[in-house]
């Protein structure tokens, strides 16, 4: 929670970078406020509007920019001062629905389905293996266009010319971004990246590896035995109850379900359009299996999952790290949540041009991390200290002596024995109303952007007063 967030964006213009930081920092302090909220003043609004408007600013310099200074603000959460052993690159879309805005708008946005009109985004995220979020490696807009809309066989269509190419966009990114940072890196990713030509673009290094969710039950080297055969065929190396809420019913329920896995040979068929990558040759990949054991006869869709990876499998250890992998994947969908309806509300902007509703998406996209991180940090590594993450004594001041005084007289801050991340969190949430128990320990995200806005409300109180006596 600094006071001034400062990004060295390359936008050629001094001057844009500084109204850049100023934005970001506007939208800060009132996430869930319209652009005219969070500009406070007509001429700080119009100075935003003539930023997002302008040809030199493009989302791709803002996402670059800003993920420098995300790095470098995660170290202090890196024992020993070195970097994480593995970065996790979760990657996925959503769609932004602009079907109920104005006419203008919805002419410049694309098809989404049926009478929806907006944009496809498509984020990858860098976190922490330990699951604290660290910024937006790559962000991409997909604005489908009337006329390609019901082309029947587009399997026959170069994956250069589908929106499949995204995967390997950011596949790439990341394998980049692997090989600049000296680290390790995964790309994880749900079933709908399950095609063909990501195995094929994968550069085989020990540094980098994919995690995908299967959605085929591919072809093995045995004609005659399939992917999901040849798991079933292997013995359970793990069984546990995990809890479940019923997609259909959305009742609560537990599951208790196996876990199998084996290295398997994927015939790499010519279906791909880079035939002469793939013809003759096969893909040694790891898959595991969790799977539902003696599901309820009235459950449609029993627990099944079915994970492709380059990471090893030799222990169950390392099964039990892959499966925890794909399990952070959440945070990804849950950060687009917290974009379009938990906190920013990108689906209410109106502005009418294309070009400068992706960049006030993407400054939005930015802003969004600061309430995210906090989530996310209290949740998987609460235990350190407010200055280890970077947080200020002064906020802590105002934040428990406005605590104290209206929330519980029992809350002292102490700067000696300054509180966790995960104290401060809930403090912070209890400012507006938020009532920790054992079954929500931890405040949603909604409420975290409440939070937020409030305690900038009492920062901005307490400076003006400070400086007016």
């Amino acid at each position: 929670m600094e006071a001034d967030t400062i990004y060295e964006v390359d936008l050629n213009d001094s001057r844009l970078t500084n109204r850049f930081n100023l934005i970001v920092n506007q939208f800060n302090q009132n996430l869930s406020g319209s652009i005219v909220e969070s500009s406070q003043t007509k001429k700080a609004m119009k100075a935003t509007y003539r930023f997002f408007h302008n040809k030199k600013v493009l989302p791709e310099k803002l996402i670059a920019g800003s993920l420098g200074k995300h790095l470098a603000d995660s170290e202090c959460l890196v024992e020993n001062d070195s970097l994480p052993r593995r970065y996790l690159a979760l990657s996925d879309g959503s769609d932004l629905d602009y079907k109920k805005k104005r006419s203008g708008q919805k002419k410049t946005v694309g098809v989404l389905r049926g009478k929806r009109r907006g944009l496809k985004l498509h984020n990858t995220m860098l976190i922490s293996d330990l699951g604290v979020p660290i910024g937006l490696l790559k962000q991409d807009y997909i604005s489908r266009k009337d006329e390609d809309i019901g082309k029947k066989d587009r399997r026959k269509i170069p994956i250069e010319e589908r929106e499949s190419m995204k995967w390997l966009n950011h596949l790439q990114a990341a394998q980049d971004f692997s090989v600049k940072e000296e680290v390790e890196v995964v790309f994880v990713a749900d079933r709908e990246a399950d095609i063909m030509d990501l195995y094929v673009s994968r550069e085989k290094t020990s540094s980098f590896h994919i995690l995908v969710r299967a959605q085929h039950n591919r072809c093995t080297v045995n004609k005659n035995e399939k992917l999901y055969d040849l798991l079933g065929k292997q013995p359970t190396l793990e069984r546990y109850n995990i809890d479940l809420t019923d997609a259909v019913t959305l009742k609560k329920r537990t599951a208790l379900v196996g876990v199998r896995a084996t290295q398997v040979e994927i015939k790499l068929q010519e279906t791909t359009s880079r035939k002469t990558a793939c013809k003759g040759k096969v893909e040694k990949i790891n898959a595991i299996e969790i799977y539902e054991i003696d599901p309820p006869a009235h459950i449609k869709e029993p627990v099944r999952w079915v994970l492709l990876t380059t990471l090893p499998i030799d222990t169950l250890e390392q099964i039990r790290i892959i499966i925890r992998y794909y399990i952070l994947r959440w945070l990804i969908e849950r950060f687009h949540f917290l974009l379009k309806t938990g906190g920013a509300n990108v689906e209410e902007l109106q502005l009418e041009k294309l070009h400068t509703l992706k960049n006030a998406i993407t400054t939005y996209s930015i802003a969004t991390l600061e309430v995210f991180k906090m989530r996310y940090l209290a949740q998987f590594q609460g235990e350190k200290n407010v200055f280890e993450v970077g947080i200020e004594q002064e906020d802590c001041e105002i934040l428990y002596k406005y605590a104290q005084q209206k929330v519980d007289s029992k809350l002292k801050f102490d700067k000696y024995d300054p509180p966790t991340v995960w104290e401060f969190c809930r403090v912070l949430a209890m400012c507006v109303g938020f009532i920790p128990s054992k079954r929500q320990p931890l405040p949603g995200l909604k409420i975290l952007t409440k939070a937020f806005k409030k305690f900038y409300l009492l920062k901005d109180f307490y400076q003006v007063f400070h400086n007016t006596t």
